[in-house]
């Protein structure tokens, strides 16, 4: 593959691959840090990729099992949830607390999920991916994404429901 070919056939596909990175580690940062260390894997490789049926399929995969090593070296840094701040009226701090809380509690509890359901929540309610990237990303099926995802969002609302009593 040329560089021209790489920067029109990879290169696109940076903003998407970003989302199932962010959609895993739950961080802005750490997710730009997984697309560029899958991006240079991608680049060492980019004589291969003429071979590759699926290059989109490929970058996903790619940035998936990068997130994915990243979540499992323990290297991690642990960043509070700060995406509810955003969103909550600096002026009411009281609403501001309860909705950091019940994103935290929403957090614990995907963390709780099997490992297929928590990755397939993670990308589609944090990461913002649409069920087909969420496939393109783990190898699964359509269908079976939007199977997990019904699964897990019936289990979330399930733990959800027992913790509140």
């Amino acid at each position: 593959m040329t560089t021209k070919q790489f920067k029109d056939l990879v290169v696109p596909e940076q903003q998407a691959m970003w989302r199932v990175a962010y959609g895993l580690l739950g961080d802005e940062a750490e997710a730009s840090d997984a697309l560029q260390e899958s991006m240079l894997r991608l680049w060492n490789v980019r004589m291969k990729l003429d071979g590759v049926t699926n290059q989109r399929a490929y970058c996903m995969a790619t940035v998936r099992n990068v997130a994915l090593g990243m979540l499992d070296s323990g290297n991690r840094r642990m960043v509070p949830i700060d995406a509810a701040e955003d969103q909550a009226s600096g002026s009411d701090v009281a609403h501001e607390l309860e909705v950091r809380e019940a994103v935290a509690r929403v957090e614990l509890e995907i963390g709780r999920m099997p490992e297929s359901q928590r990755e397939v929540m993670r990308m589609s309610s944090f990461g913002g991916l649409s069920n087909q990237e969420i496939a393109e990303a783990t190898g699964m099926t359509y269908d079976n994404v939007r199977a997990v995802l019904s699964r897990g969002r019936r289990k979330l609302r399930e733990l959800l429901m027992n913790s509140s009593k």
